[in-house]
């Protein structure tokens, strides 16, 4: 099963962050890059089977620069994985799906 990652938005993405207890891995992408539509899959996927461990989000670059300024974000795709106010794990590039679910799964409990 297939679930949208949640878009996250300049003017409330600090509060948003701030209000979840559960891990957020925050998907970083352009919507032009095919690398970024074919990672954008594998973390539909990931999130319709772990939506109850963990929260998915996505930020488009092009579209909100200064939250991927703001976690310093200089190549697409990344994956951010971010608990408490703190980045735990950074992924950056395309993975295969076995492996970034086995990347992944210490925070997917």
């Amino acid at each position: 099963m297939q679930r949208e990652l949640e878009p996250l938005e300049q003017d409330s993405y600090r509060q948003t962050l701030a209000e979840r207890a559960l891990p957020q891995l925050i998907f970083f992408a352009v919507e032009w890059s095919e690398p970024c539509r074919q990672m954008q899959e594998v973390m539909e996927r990931l999130a319709g089977a772990y939506c109850a461990t963990a929260d998915f989000c996505s930020v488009d670059t092009d579209q909100q620069p200064l939250i991927a300024a703001d976690f310093h974000i200089t190549n697409v795709p990344t994956l951010v994985v971010w608990r408490q106010g703190e980045v735990l794990e950074r992924i950056v590039g395309i993975r295969q799906p076995a492996d970034l679910e086995r990347s992944l799964s210490k925070y997917l409990k």
